[in-house]
This record gives structure tokens, C-alpha cells and sequence, in this order.
């Protein structure tokens, strides 16, 4: 789900348990090793590291009923201005709801 999407859905459908993530970079095993070794470790996660935020939401009692928040690390984050932007969150659903046929 688009980030600028999530605060709208909590608070117009009441949604639960919905968070937010930084987007990881993942690729296969046998790039990771040519990529990191170009690239160093900062840019790309092996697959078990670009999980463990998704897995900590999914399974943690820490952020239960803790709904909407943006989470990088296992923290709670703050999206780009254009995330937040409430309007623009209300014409994606609104288009996405159009170009589905729900509306």
C-alpha cells in the first residue's frame, strides 16, 4: 500500500494493525555478494535483515494496537512531507476505488 495511503485508511475505514515500512532494496543471493562487494553494505540487505522490520510489527507486543506509524529499523520513522499529505492520500483512494470499479 502507497505510504500516503495508510493514515487515510486508519482514519476512514478505521483500519487496525496497519503499518508502514521503509521500502528494502532485496535482491537474489548470488547478486548480493557481486552488489555488496561494489556497492558495500550499506545500500543492499541480505533477505533476513530487509524482513526482520516486518516480522517485528507482525509479531511484536511492543507496537500491538500501535496502528498507522512509519517504521525504519524498528523504529518509529517520519515519512516525507508528500507521505503525509492528507489530499493527495484522498485522490489516490479515491482514483485507485474509481479504477477498481468499488465506487
Amino acid at each position: 500500500m502507497p505510504l500516503r495511503l495508510v493514515p487515510y485508511v486508519i482514519r476512514e475505514l478505521q483500519a487496525q494493525n496497519l503499518f508502514q515500512l521503509q521500502p528494502v532494496r532485496d535482491v537474489t543471493p548470488l547478486l548480493i555478494r557481486e552488489f555488496q562487494r561494489w556497492m558495500g553494505r550499506l545500500v543492499l540487505l541480505d533477505p533476513k535483515r530487509g524482513a526482520d522490520t516486518l516480522v517485528w510489527l507482525a509479531s511484536s507486543p511492543e507496537v500491538a494496537g500501535a496502528s498507522g506509524g512509519y517504521y525504519a529499523k524498528r523504529r518509529l520513522a517520519t515519512p516525507s512531507r508528500e507521505a503525509r499529505d492528507a489530499a493527495a492520500a484522498r485522490r489516490l483512494w479515491q482514483e485507485s476505488e474509481r479504477l477498481t470499479g468499488l465506487t
